[in-house]
């Protein structure tokens, strides 16, 4: 078996994030094992993380014995390094015609008959270990049982700090309702803008919301109703326009938000945005702080998400004054303490267009990525993308989101 993919530093430094990310989740991986299982309709489920050593059983369901109790196998003796080398998912209908189980110790060890597996994609891409079901007695495995264990692999990918998500795994996500309810982390989704997909049963017992309440509505009504329209709105935009094709990191931030009684309270939230084949998802992800609370941390959920956007963004109300701005459009500007109306200002002052011509960024046209270039005083041009997006907000009419990223980092 090659073993380049296998002892790869950059997958070895991503299966190690995994490891420590998986750890201090609360939830239990036991319960992605039996979801796994249950959809492949196998008796044994399995969720595995592999470094260069040992295939790391870090979910179990429906497995006794010495490795329910060491939780590993070395990766010689394991299916799942053919989910590593290939980078693919394995479907092994029988372990005695399959060569690939002639020399995996643990199928003769056990009696396994089938196993199928699809991979666990950790930081950068890297597979960092696979969502596995495993059969005593040699079976196929259906087309159905195919993907739905693949997104089971895709939405276990999503868990605050573990991975980046391939964007062929994230259609079903949105399907997954039994899997999101196995989380003991609230878990929602929302569009571009803002309008909830999808909601579990943990977000229900954190804010009083039930999935029939909220589904369609917009996340700044039931969660965070003290906050300005059209912000939100223009934060999302900024959060789906720096998706790439994919996933952003998340960062953990506390902000305060409000339940059904009206009652305020402080949540540790994390986002990220994914693909999908519908466009860009957001997955907001949180935990009650209130047992750990550390006066004076808790804040804005708008600045919160700010804070994750890794471009420049300025926010404009629908008067055109400017409404909020975030560290990174502070630093391309060298302005770290400067007001959005003097980012604005900025922007207007230095923006140059491709034949060296000023121009003012909020008469570009929308919805399209401008190539322009910085010109700040005892400095070299900047090459940079503007995007502009106009947000609307109910009844308060049309505002702009403007994200810059420089061409270096595209």
């Amino acid at each position: 078996m090659p073993t380049d993919a296998l002892r790869s530093s950059r997958r070895l430094a991503a299966v190690g994030r995994a490891t420590v990310a998986l750890g201090g989740v609360p939830l239990s991986m036991d319960a992605i094992a039996k979801a796994a299982a249950q959809v492949a309709g196998a008796p044994v489920g399995v969720v595995s993380l592999v470094d260069g050593e040992w295939d790391r059983l870090v979910g179990l369901h429906g497995l006794e014995g010495v490795f329910a109790v060491t939780r590993r196998i070395s990766v010689e003796d394991s299916l799942c390094r053919y989910v590593i080398s290939g980078g693919a998912p394995v479907w092994i209908s029988d372990t005695r015609t399959d060569p690939r189980s002639a020399d995996a110790t643990i199928v003769s060890y056990l009696g396994l008959g089938a196993f199928a597996a699809s991979p666990l994609y950790g930081a950068d891409d890297a597979v960092v270990g696979s969502v596995c079901a495993v059969d005593y007695t040699p079976r196929e495995w259906t087309p159905a049982q195919q993907a739905a264990l693949s997104s089971i692999a895709a939405v276990t990918s999503l868990l605050p700090g573990v991975a980046g998500v391939a964007a062929e795994l994230t259609v079903n996500l949105l399907d997954l309702a039994p899997l999101l309810d196995a989380l003991a982390e609230a878990f929602v989704v929302v569009d571009a803008n803002g309008a909830v997909l999808a909601w579990n049963k943990a977000a229900t017992t954190l804010s009083g919301w039930s999935r029939e309440d909220v589904l369609g509505r917009d996340l700044h009504e039931t969660l965070f109703p003290d906050q300005n329209t059209q912000a939100v709105r223009a934060v999302l935009a900024a959060l789906t326009t720096s998706s790439t094709g994919q996933s952003s990191p998340f960062r953990r931030r506390t902000v305060w938000a409000t339940g059904r009684n009206g009652r305020r309270l402080p949540v540790d939230i994390e986002l990220c945005t994914v693909p999908s084949a519908a466009g860009p998802r957001v997955c907001v992800s949180m935990l009650d702080a209130r047992p750990r609370l550390n006066a004076g941390r808790e804040g804005s959920f708008v600045r919160a998400a700010l804070d994750t956007v890794g471009l420049g963004v300025l926010i404009l109300d629908p008067g055109g004054r400017p409404l909020l701005a975030n560290a990174s459009l502070r630093a391309l500007l060298g302005q770290p303490t400067g007001s959005p109306a003097v980012l604005l200002e900025g922007l207007c002052t230095h923006l140059r267009g491709p034949g060296g011509e000023p121009l003012s960024p909020v008469e570009l046209p929308t919805g399209l990525d401008h190539h322009l270039s910085l010109h700040l005083p005892g400095r070299e041009p900047i090459g940079v993308r503007l995007h502009v997006d106009r947000v609307t907000a109910d009844h308060e009419g049309d505002g702009l989101v403007l994200a810059v990223r420089t061409d270096a980092g595209e």
